[in-house]
């Protein structure tokens, strides 16, 4: 109940910081991609996976964009499945562990957000948790695991992600977040 009041108080501040740190994700993830970078995913998509539970239904991702920025430290991983739903993680962190999420985006604690796109519905995590379990930085490879409360801001129950895996993605440097 306290978490659900917490909500409410903070919902159009929430809602819009959630909005506009998925709509920088989405942009990242997307437009920030050179002719070698793609290249370079392709190279490794037979060794990559990323796949989780999605509202108790299998989600695997058919083709994923991992990028590392430098400023600020952060991984952006993005996927998307065979029917175009894309689900975008955002760390703020490039070390081995766990990050965390919170309602507040200046919280210092808000190590990580998660954004979830399916028909043309958005939604943007209330809590979660992202576990960085290998990074190779010789060969550019992150794995480890996810989870996620989902909300829209039409649905404020939303649904879990969970069981949520990410193997040997290829990534690529960036020294900007800012850079298109």
């Amino acid at each position: 109940m306290y978490l659900y009041t917490l909500l409410k108080l903070n919902d159009r501040t929430m809602k819009k910081q959630i909005i506009l740190l998925a709509i920088a994700a989405i942009s990242i993830a997307f437009f920030s991609c050179t002719k070698d970078e793609v290249e370079e995913a392709a190279a490794s998509v037979t060794t990559a996976s990323m796949s989780a539970t999605v509202n108790d239904t299998t989600w695997t991702s058919i083709t994923r964009v991992t990028k590392k920025f430098h400023t600020p430290e952060s991984f952006v991983i993005t996927g998307t499945s065979t029917d175009q739903r894309i689900l975008v993680i955002t760390i703020r962190g490039i070390e081995k562990g766990t990050y965390t999420t919170s309602v507040q985006l200046e919280d210092p604690s808000a190590q990580v957000g998660g954004a979830w796109r399916a028909n043309s519905a958005n939604y943007f995590s209330k809590a979660g948790t992202v576990e960085i379990t290998k990074l190779d930085t010789v060969n550019k490879k992150i794995s480890g695991t996810f989870n996620f409360d989902l909300i829209s801001q039409t649905d404020l129950d939303g649904f879990k992600v969970e069981l949520g895996k990410f193997d040997n993605l290829s990534y690529t440097e960036s020294d900007s977040s800012s850079e298109n």
